[in-house]
Order: structure tokens, then C-alpha cells, then sequence
């Protein structure tokens, strides 16, 4: 280790050296001055009292000067608060002592070495700075502050304090409108459950004519209800007094017929139609809707059943050549018979019989009395909605193998066609004459109950085919 090494000690090893002989000193008697001090060593001036604070608070603390608004910095304390090594002069090998008085009158600061830890040099030799304007700050902002209290300036030397940001000035706003929520994905519609088989859904008024006369120019029958005039063409009215008169329902675009109360069978009349007696291929259709009261009510006054309509051969509609459709016994749902009720239009298996034979439905007759459907598929009902029937009467038997034949479907708007009926005819061969009624044969007309309206429209009777 060299001599240079040794003779550097920093400031507070010196202090601590000073302190430690001055104490010996007074232990042993001696109020004598301490040993000179050693060539390259740095003179202690500080008192007894001075070094005791020292050794007891730790460094001293900065003096401020309230005049000028600076501080005093000890010797040998740098900007960021580290205190530095004193200088130390050079020592030649030979061991004499550099030249110079080293007494603490003539001592003087000599330039520090570059401080191997990156600390900044002591500061220069202080002077008085003029007064500071106290109107503007050392450091302005792009933003107006407010004064600050007066308040002890820091040393020189001292890590600078923190300042406070700013405020800023902010115009007053208005409320700010309400975060809008993250949009969420919508969740997929649920599916549309069927309504209940005896909840028919609510009425919707007819989607307009789906017959055009144009496209049928040899038609036996083509007919649209447009106006009132359409509508008296074809009413034949029975003359009683409790009979409403038929009308052109302008909200449903159709003539409407109405059940008048304390009436007899004949109680709103019918809409007749009249064409050649056709033996062969006959094809009819017509659209029809009836009101919910007229579905379920009658039955609550012990009403007879209703028909829907009859096409017929001869001058009375109950004759041998009739083919009815009706609300048997206020079933709900279309049922059909032969030669003025004489022949039900059913299929038979023992002891039961099916109500619409032969087409996609099921609708047995011990089925709905035990409240079960046979083979899970039900009845097609009556239902308030707008529906097509269409049926195609095989008179001579030519398109099912020499078999009279009958066939009928129900399309109700919006859904899929349903065919309700395919059976032999056991007695009808012909025809001549349709009849769109509500007759109920045997009606009391002491019987006082609501009026029910119901609506046909587009009635088409033809030798050509309806439907594939």
C-alpha cells in the first residue's frame, strides 16, 4: 500500500481523529494543543464543542442566510448532498513533505480530484448573488401559478425539492354525457312455440285476393268480393227480420256473413254459386275465416252443428248428391259427410273411426274422447286465421282406378299445406250448385246469444287441376 493511500483520509475520519485526541488529551491533565499535523493531512479547526455536535447530530446542517435568500454549504459538499473527499497533495517517494505552509491561516483549498464515483466538484469559492426578483420564479411555467408562501430558500448544494405540478386551468364544462355501455352481442330470437292446439293465434285480416279471375278464363265459377255490389250478387237472402245483412268487410276485404241471434237454421243467409252439372273432374276452392266466438261458443247454447259449405246436385241442397263440410257437433275442427248426413266421410277400424281419413292428420274418435292423439299426429282445427280449402271431387272414379274419389286440403296463411282428406265416395256422382253457409239444421230461434261474423272470399270452381 503506498504512502498516498494512507494519508487520505476523508473528512469524517478526520474529525473522528481530531475528537479522539482532544479527549485524550483532557483525560490525561493536558489542556496542551494537539500534535501538528502530519504532512498531507487536512488541519482540523473545528472546536471540541463543534466536533462533539458533529460526532452526536452527524454532519451539520446547512446555515441559511436570510438576507440574501442563499445558503452555506460546508466545504466539500456537491449538489446531490455526497460529501467529497478533501484533496490531497502529492507525496514523493522520499517522504519529505511538500512545500507550503500547512497552518490553518495560510492553508488554502487546492483542486480536487476527479472523483472516481461520478460526484461533482465542490462548488467555487462563494459570493454574495444579488437579490432574486421575487415577481418571477426561477423556473416559469407555460401555465400562471400561484405565489407561494415565503419560505426558507435551500442550501446550495441540496438536492433541489421536488416541485409541485402546476394546476391548470380548466374552462368549466358541462356534465360529460353518460360512458355508453359495450355494445353486447345480441343473443339469437328464441324459437316461436306453437300455439296450443285449442289457442288459436289472434286474428290477422286477410293478405289480399289470392285468386285472379284472369288466369282461370274457363272457370266454372271465378268470383271475388270487391265491394258491396259483389257482395249482393251473390246473397241470398232468406228475408227474416233477425238476419243482418251481408256486407264487403273493408277491413278484411270480403264479404262477411253474421249469425243472427234468436234465429232459425237459416240464420245469416249464404253465398250461391250455380254451374253445369259436371259427372267427371271437379275441382273447388274458396278462403275462408271464422271468429273465434263462432268456433267455441254455440256449443255453450246447445246450438246445433255448422256447415261450412255444400256443393250439390238437384233443386235442394239435401239430396242424395251432397257434399258437406261442417263443425259436427262443435268439434272444432272440418269434418265431412255424404247424401244429406245420410254418410260420414270416415275411416273405420273396429269400433273407431277417423274424423279426417286418409290425409296427414290422425284424428280418431276414441282418441279425442280419451283426450290422447292416435299416432301423436292431431286434428287440423278450425282456427280465427285466414285458411284456403281446396278440394277435387273424382265423380266418375277415372283418376283413382275407377273409384269415386274425394281429396281435400286446408292452407292457412303463413303455414305449410295440409291435406286433411282422401276417401272413397260411397254416393255422390255429381254436381251443380255451391252453397258457403253457416246453416244449422234445427236451430232454436228462442235461443238469444252473441252475433258471430264470418268471412269468405276468391270462391273458384273448375275442370283443371288446383294443385299438383
Amino acid at each position: 500500500m503506498s504512502h498516498r493511500s494512507l494519508l487520505r483520509p476523508t473528512r469524517l475520519a478526520q474529525s473522528t481523529l481530531a475528537l479522539s485526541l482532544s479527549a485524550l488529551l483532557t483525560a490525561c491533565g493536558g489542556g496542551g494543543e494537539a500534535p501538528p499535523p502530519r504532512a498531507g493531512d487536512e488541519v482540523i479547526t473545528e472546536s471540541n464543542d463543534s466536533a462533539s455536535a458533529s460526532q452526536s447530530e452527524g454532519p451539520a446542517p446547512t446555515a441559511a442566510t436570510e438576507d440574501t435568500g442563499t445558503a452555506e454549504s460546508p466545504v466539500g459538499t456537491n449538489e446531490t448532498g455526497i460529501v467529497a473527499e478533501s484533496p490531497t497533495p502529492f507525496v514523493p517517494d522520499d517522504g519529505t513533505a511538500p512545500s507550503g505552509d500547512t497552518t490553518e491561516e495560510a492553508a488554502a483549498p487546492m483542486p480536487a480530484e476527479p472523483d472516481p464515483f461520478g460526484s461533482a466538484p465542490p462548488p467555487p469559492e462563494e459570493t454574495t448573488p444579488p437579490p432574486l426578483d421575487t415577481a418571477t420564479p426561477a423556473t416559469e411555467d407555460a401555465v400562471t401559478k400561484e405565489e407561494p408562501p415565503p419560505e426558507s430558500p435551500p442550501a446550495v448544494g441540496d438536492p433541489a425539492p421536488a416541485e409541485e405540478p402546476p394546476p391548470v386551468f380548466e374552462a368549466p364544462a358541462e356534465d360529460p354525457p353518460a360512458a355508453e355501455d359495450p355494445p353486447v352481442a345480441e343473443a339469437p330470437p328464441p324459437a316461436e312455440e306453437p300455439l296450443p292446439a285449442d289457442e288459436p293465434p289472434a286474428a290477422t285480416p286477410s293478405t289480399g285476393h289470392a285468386l285472379n279471375c284472369a288466369d282461370h278464363p274457363d272457370a266454372l265459377v271465378c268470383h271475388t268480393f270487391t265491394d258491396q255490389a259483389s257482395v249482393d250478387a251473390v246473397w241470398i237472402d232468406p228475408g227474416l227480420d233477425c238476419i243482418p245483412d251481408a256486407v264487403f268487410d273493408t277491413t278484411e276485404q270480403a264479404g262477411r256473413l253474421t249469425i243472427g241471434t234468436r234465429c232459425p237454421a237459416n240464420s245469416a243467409g249464404d253465398f250461391r254459386f250455380d254451374f253445369p252439372t259436371q259427372t267427371g273432374q271437379l275441382w273447388m276452392q274458396f278462403r275462408y275465416r271464422a271468429s273465434a266466438g263462432f268456433i267455441d261458443e254455440p256449443a255453450l247454447y246447445s246450438l246445433p252443428s255448422a256447415k261450412v259449405s255444400i256443393l250439390w246436385s238437384g233443386s235442394s241442397s239435401c239430396t242424395t248428391h251432397e257434399f258437406t263440410q261442417t263443425n259436427g257437433y262443435w268439434r272444432g275442427f272440418p269434418q265431412w259427410y255424404e247424401a244429406c248426413g245420410a254418410q260420414g266421410v270416415e275411416a273405420t277400424e273396429g269400433s273407431d273411426f277417423d274424423y279426417q281419413p286418409g290425409g296427414d292428420t290422425a284424428c280418431w274418435r276414441h282418441s279425442l274422447a280419451n283426450g290422447w292423439e292416435r299416432e301423436g299426429v292431431p286434428c287440423l282445427k278450425y282456427q280465427d286465421r285466414w285458411a284456403t280449402y281446396t278440394y277435387h271431387l273424382d265423380y266418375d272414379g277415372s283418376a283413382h282406378g275407377g273409384t269415386p274419389w274425394v281429396e281435400g286440403w286446408v292452407h292457412y296463411d303463413g303455414d305449410e299445406r295440409v291435406q286433411v282428406l282422401s276417401h272413397r265416395l260411397v254416393y255422390v256422382r255429381e254436381a251443380n250448385h255451391l252453397m258457403l253457409t253457416p246453416y244449422m239444421t234445427a236451430k232454436n230461434s228462442t235461443v238469444d246469444h252473441p252475433q258471430w261474423p264470418l268471412w269468405y272470399q276468391d270462391i273458384l270452381v273448375t275442370t283443371r287441376p288446383l294443385i299438383p
